[in-house]
């Protein structure tokens, strides 16, 4: 009954309505974009501000009479859509970008730099994270092929993974640059 009051209040007019879903999932969605999707606070924020906008539109064009499930669980699924296009937009992570932050004054070549990363992965990163991320970086794999040999249950849930395992793979970076630094 709530959710249909809503909708009808939205429907009519009540912006006021939005404004309450603002203030009520805006914090929380954009800690989900943040820890799922390794997006900033400023890009979560425009993405949630879009998708009540959508929420909004669907509803006053008739599009969107009714919802079978609870409010934030549909504003959080359309968000996520959102959220996985932004994402395929952007250009790909080339992990060479990584190998940056391991340069220091005396300067480490491109092919120690690799070998640092191989190791890292090979030695530090649990063994599926390992594999992700030959078989995207090295192999140059697409996220199906990875999906169908890793038996992922879809694409997303190797891109979340590949995401986790590369702020792993950036943790690790920055020590060993450290470490490099003071024994060098």
């Amino acid at each position: 009954m709530i959710k249909a009051k809503i909708l009808s209040n939205i429907r009519n007019g009540d912006e006021e309505e939005l404004g309450h879903l603002y203030v009520k999932y805006k914090d929380e969605f954009i800690k989900f974009a943040i820890k799922n999707f390794d997006v900033g606070e400023e890009v979560a924020k425009d993405i949630f501000t879009d998708l009540l906008i959508d929420f909004r539109n669907s509803i006053v064009r008739g599009k969107l009479k009714q919802i079978e499930v609870r409010i934030k669980t549909y504003l959080f699924s359309i968000g996520r859509n959102m959220l996985i296009k932004h994402i395929k937009e952007q250009p790909k992570e080339n992990i060479d970008k990584y190998n940056d932050t391991l340069i220091d004054e005396e300067g480490i070549n491109n092919d120690e730099q690799n070998e640092i990363l191989l190791s890292l992965i090979e030695t530090h990163l649990p063994k599926q994270c390992g594999k992700i991320l030959k078989l995207y970086y090295y192999d140059c794999r697409s996220y199906k092929q990875i999906q169908n040999w890793l038996n992922y249950s879809s694409v997303e849930s190797v891109m979340n993974q590949k995401s986790k395992c590369i702020k792993q793979l950036k943790k690790m970076v920055k020590l060993v640059e450290v470490q490099y630094k003071l024994f060098n």
